[in-house]
């Protein structure tokens, strides 16, 4: 039997068909009594991912939803946000496939190289407090032939990477269960955890990489260490860090 939710997912809103599940979300942030609320659609006819792109999916072939939340100030970062909904795409991920997924900074869950799954945070204030909303699409059905027509070579599915199918509701009640146990942790104080698994999944420590900044120019290096703090990183005998936040892009060289 799956274990009731106590945070993520204590109140779940199906729907056949929307634009966005994100706007849905953000029009119902008006009161920290819908915190935990999910939206799920089988279709959106205008999902959105970061800098304004689209997400494609077909009906019934991706998990589309977003997670409305009131974090404690604490954890009203996008870094930390983003962390808590893509470690727990990843921890999901391998409990239905057994293959492990790779995070590619900032915001995408990959595997075998390609993207099954993209994360938009968005957050916003009102007289109730600051709320987030995170918007998780993940790939879950589709084949080669929609990828190719879609024009998106880089992107991939849990089927075509280990040729199973999943329903969607399974997907969607495992993925329920890591957001809440990694969020019970983040709002217990541990946030230690979390690190560790964002750093591990992103698996840059050590290498070189390419650091790709909102402001400024881009800069050559070797991540030596990473935290939800900052980034250290060393180049021909310098070495200086950067905070999540000042980073758009982070990847490796070679």
């Amino acid at each position: 039997m799956i274990p009731l939710p106590q945070h993520i997912g204590t109140k779940v809103l199906f729907l056949e068909q929307t634009d966005s599940t994100n706007t849905r979300a953000l029009e119902l942030a008006d009161s920290p009594n819908r915190s935990g609320l999910v939206i799920v659609a089988q279709e959106q006819t205008a999902g959105r991912g970061q800098y304004g792109r689209v997400w494609q999916a077909q009906k019934g072939q991706a998990l589309l939803c977003s997670v409305l939340i009131y974090p404690p100030p604490q954890l009203f970062r996008p870094v930390i946000l983003t962390a808590w909904a893509a470690v727990s795409v990843c921890a999901c991920i391998y409990d239905l496939t057994r293959l492990q997924a790779k995070i590619k900074w900032p915001n995408d869950v990959l595997l075998s190289g390609k993207k099954v799954c993209g994360i938009l945070i968005e957050t916003g204030t009102n007289s109730s407090g600051s709320y987030a909303v995170v918007g998780i699409g993940l790939n879950v059905k589709q084949d080669q032939d929609f990828f190719a027509q879609a024009g998106l070579p880089q992107a991939s599915s849990l089927f075509l990477q280990s040729h199973k199918q999943f329903e969607i509701t399974e997907v969607f009640e495992t993925l329920i269960q890591h957001l809440n146990h990694e969020y019970d942790l983040l709002i217990s104080g541990d946030s230690i955890t979390l690190e560790a698994c964002w750093k591990w999944y992103m698996g840059l420590l050590g290498k070189r990489v390419l650091i790709e900044k909102y402001h400024g120019e881009n800069q050559e290096g070797r991540l030596k260490e990473m935290s939800f703090s900052a980034l250290e990183f060393q180049h021909q005998g310098l070495s200086w860090t950067l905070s999540p936040e000042e980073i758009q892009h982070l990847s490796e060289i070679g």
